[in-house]
C-alpha cells in the first residue's frame, strides 16, 4: 500500500493514489483533479504537510518533480513498464510527465532572466525567485527591464519548447521510430547551443543552473531516442548520461567551493538543491534501465536536500529579527567585548592570529560587522541579529565551520560520482 503525496498542501484525505497508463503510481488532488507522478512510501504517511528538510521547498514540489523528470525521460520511464501498445501522450501518465517537465522549463527560463539581469543585486534576485517559486512562477513579482536578460529568456523558451514539441511527437509515434532521428538531431542542436553559452559564463556562477537544466533535458531526450533505437545506440546512451552526471557534479562543486557560508547557506540553497535534484533524476533513469523492477515513483526522501545549514540560515531570518525589540538584538556597530580566555581563544581562531605571540591587550572588542563580513554577509554594515544568536554566529564565523561544509559537499560529490556514501543525498 502506498500513500498519496500532498503536493498542494492541506489534509491527506484530499488526495488519492492511482496507477497510470504507464503502470506507475500517481497522486491525484481530488478537489482539483490535478495529478503528479509521485507518492509517499508506506512508512511516511502524514496527516499534514511536512517541509522537506529545512529549505521551504514543499510549496514548489511540482517544480522539483519536473526537474527530477528531466533526468528520467518519458520513454525510459514508460517503456520500462513493458507496455507493448502504442504510447499516447494523451494518457494521463504521459501528460503528467510532459506537464511537469514543461513547468520545470518555464521556471528555469524565468530563473535565467532574473539571474542574468543587471537590475538587482544577488540577494534581491534570489528574493524575487523565492517568491515566484512559491507560486510555481505563475505570478511575476518584479518586472525585469533588462534587454539582454529578456532576450536570453525568450531564446531559452524558444529552444527548449521546440525540443519539447519534437519530444512529444516522438512519443506519439512510438513504437514506430520515425521521429527518433529528428529528436536526436534537435536535441544535439540544443545541446550545442547551451554548451556554447556555458562556455561564456564562469564555472560556479548561479545563472548557469537554467542552462545546465536545458542541457540535461537535451541529453535526456537524445538518450530516450538512443534507447528506443537500441543496439549500438545503447553505448552512446550510457556515455551521454555519464558525461552529464559528471558535468552536474562539477557545476555543484564549483558553486560551493571557495564561497562563504552566507553565499551557500543563505543566498544559494535553492540553486544547490536543484543541482541535487538533477543528479537524482539522472541516477533514477539509469537505475530504472538496469533494474526495471524498481518503482518509478519519486518518494518524499528523494525530494529532500539537507545541506546541514538550517541553524545558520535561521540566524538571518528577517521576520524574526525585525519582530524582536531593539533591546533584544544587536546591530552592525555594536561592540562585542572580549573578556575571558574563551573569548580570546575564539578571536585567535577567528582572526588566524599566532597563538604564542598574540597580545590579549591589543584587542578588547570586535564589532558585529567584522563577524558578518567574515561569514560573507553582502552588507555587513547594515546587518543585525538577535542577542541570543550571537554565540552561534561566532562559532559559524570560525574557519573550521566553512571547512566542515566544504568537506560535507566534497563527501556528497564523492557519493554522487563514486557511490562511496550511502546515507546522504
Amino acid at each position: 500500500m502506498v500513500n498519496p503525496y500532498p503536493f498542494k498542501g492541506g489534509n491527506i484525505s484530499n488526495y488519492e493514489t492511482f496507477i497510470g497508463q504507464a503502470g506507475t503510481y500517481n497522486t491525484r488532488h481530488i478537489p482539483t483533479g490535478e495529478s503528479i507522478p509521485c507518492v509517499q512510501p508506506p512508512h511516511q504517511a502524514i496527516d499534514t504537510v511536512v517541509q522537506p528538510s529545512g529549505l521551504d521547498m514543499l510549496p514548489i514540489a511540482n517544480l522539483a518533480l519536473g526537474v527530477l523528470n528531466l533526468g528520467v525521460g518519458v520513454y525510459n520511464a514508460s517503456k520500462l513498464r513493458k507496455i507493448g501498445k502504442k504510447l499516447d501522450r494523451n494518457h494521463e501518465q504521459i501528460q503528467s510527465y510532459f506537464g511537469s517537465i514543461q513547468k520545470a522549463l518555464n521556471g528555469q527560463q524565468r530563473t535565467l532572466e532574473v539571474l542574468a539581469c543587471n537590475q538587482y543585486n544577488l540577494s534581491q534576485k534570489m528574493d524575487i525567485l523565492r517568491q515566484e517559486m512559491h507560486s510555481e512562477f505563475e505570478h511575476v513579482v518584479r518586472e525585469i527591464r533588462d534587454t539582454e536578460a529578456n532576450r536570453r529568456r525568450r531564446e531559452y523558451y524558444a529552444n527548449t519548447h521546440e525540443l519539447l514539441e519534437v519530444y512529444e511527437r516522438f512519443v506519439d509515434h512510438l513504437p514506430d521510430l520515425v521521429e527518433a532521428d529528428r529528436l536526436i538531431d534537435r536535441a544535439e542542436r540544443l545541446e550545442s547551443l547551451v554548451q556554447a553559452e556555458l562556455n561564456q559564463i564562469t564555472l560556479g556562477e548561479p545563472c548557469r543552473l537554467p542552462l545546465v537544466t536545458a542541457l540535461s533535458f537535451s541529453v535526456r531526450a537524445k538518450v530516450d531516442a538512443f534507447e528506443a533505437k537500441g543496439g549500438k545506440y545503447l553505448d552512446s546512451a550510457d556515455k551521454a548520461m555519464q558525461k552529464l552526471k559528471a558535468q552536474i557534479c562539477r557545476e555543484a562543486y564549483a558553486l560551493c567551493h571557495g564561497h562563504s557560508l552566507y553565499f551557500v547557506g543563505v543566498q544559494m540553497p535553492e540553486i544547490i538543491y536543484q543541482y541535487a535534484l538533477l543528479h537524482r533524476g539522472v541516477n533514477k533513469g539509469l537505475h530504472l534501465r538496469c533494474e526495471p523492477e524498481l518503482d518509478f515513483a519519486f518518494y518524499q526522501d528523494e525530494i529532500k536536500w539537507d545541506d546541514g545549514l538550517d541553524e545558520f540560515r535561521n540566524l538571518f531570518d528577517k521576520a524574526v529579527i525585525n519582530a524582536v525589540q531593539d533591546s533584544e538584538r544587536i546591530i552592525e556597530k555594536t561592540k562585542i567585548n572580549l573578556k575571558t580566555l574563551a573569548d580570546y581563544d575564539w578571536y585567535i581562531r577567528f582572526a588566524n592570529e599566532d597563538r604564542l605571540n598574540f597580545d590579549i591587550h591589543s584587542r578588547q572588542t570586535i564589532q558585529l560587522s567584522e563577524i558578518l563580513k567574515k561569514i560573507g554577509h553582502p552588507t555587513p554594515v547594515e546587518g543585525a541579529i538577535r542577542k541570543c544568536d550571537l554565540n552561534a554566529l561566532m562559532l559559524f564565523a570560525l574557519p573550521e565551520a566553512a571547512q566542515k561544509f566544504e568537506d560535507y559537499v566534497g563527501s556528497v560529490l564523492d557519493m554522487w560520482i563514486y557511490g562511496r556514501m550511502k546515507t546522504m543525498c
